[in-house]
């Protein structure tokens, strides 16, 4: 509770600010179709007059969820939204809980997420990158969001850049990945067993909904996990429709 505020003041600055980070701030502020006044309205709409009966359901897209999510505490950092407000409408915590737990729950739904997808992305960013430190980079080339709009006209300099900013989802790969979480919840009761669980179906959703996945990393992250209900068969499912 007491450290949170300079925290979140903290990365919202660094993420609008820094050299680089402000055009992944960009990139996740513009992504065609997201309107957040919209998705949020339609999210505080599902709960009654019960503490934390509000559904807080995120789209399948990954970058969308990015998109959302990061509004979500650059609202909060701004005062748009109350953090007590949100978590409130959002959590259960029953009774006995006090603001830090409100913080924590906020954290291993929103933060937690966030800031996991983005390091995967810049993973995959600093493996492309050239080796040699003093090469020049195109400032088209560092894109960690795919479906941004005028990001990459905001960002290259020069002449003759060109970028593709196209990606697509496979509709049943994203179902099965859907299901694999729910089977995953249901497996397990112990919560640090479950969010270590979670982390690497996230790990594998990451990596298999890249252009160019590498089936032996998905296979590997999915045989982490505890072969137990369905999910032994859906990570089958999954594998079999990377091959």
């Amino acid at each position: 509770m007491n450290t949170f505020d300079d925290a979140l003041n903290v990365f919202v600055n660094f993420c609008e600010n820094d050299v680089v980070f402000s055009s992944f701030h960009r990139q996740l502020t513009s992504i065609p179709g997201v309107d957040f006044d919209e998705w949020y309205e339609a999210r505080r709409a599902t709960g009654g007059s019960f503490v934390g009966s509000c559904d807080l359901s995120f789209p399948v897209d990954q970058e969308v969820r990015m998109s959302l999510m990061y509004e979500i505490l650059r609202r909060i950092k701004s005062g748009g939204i109350g953090l007590q407000d949100f978590t409130l409408h959002f959590f259960a915590l029953g009774k006995g809980a006090k603001i830090t737990h409100y913080v924590q729950a906020l954290n291993e739904a929103i933060g937690r997420p966030l800031i996991r997808e983005l390091g995967y992305r810049l993973e995959t960013l600093a493996s492309e990158l050239p080796q040699d430190g003093n090469a020049q980079i195109p400032a088209a080339s560092i894109q960690i969001i795919h479906q941004a709009t005028n990001v990459i006209q905001q960002s290259a300099s020069g002449s003759h850049i060109t970028q593709s900013a196209n990606l697509t989802t496979d509709p049943e790969l994203d179902a099965l990945f859907e299901r694999l979480l729910f089977a995953v919840r249901e497996s397990h009761s112990d919560p640090d067993v479950l969010r270590e669980q979670i982390d690497v179906v996230e790990a594998a959703r990451s990596e298999a909904t890249k252009p160019e996945p590498r089936v032996s990393v998905v296979r590997t992250l999915l045989g982490g996990l505890a072969a137990a209900g369905s999910v032994s068969e859906i990570t089958s499912l999954i594998i079999d429709l990377l091959a």
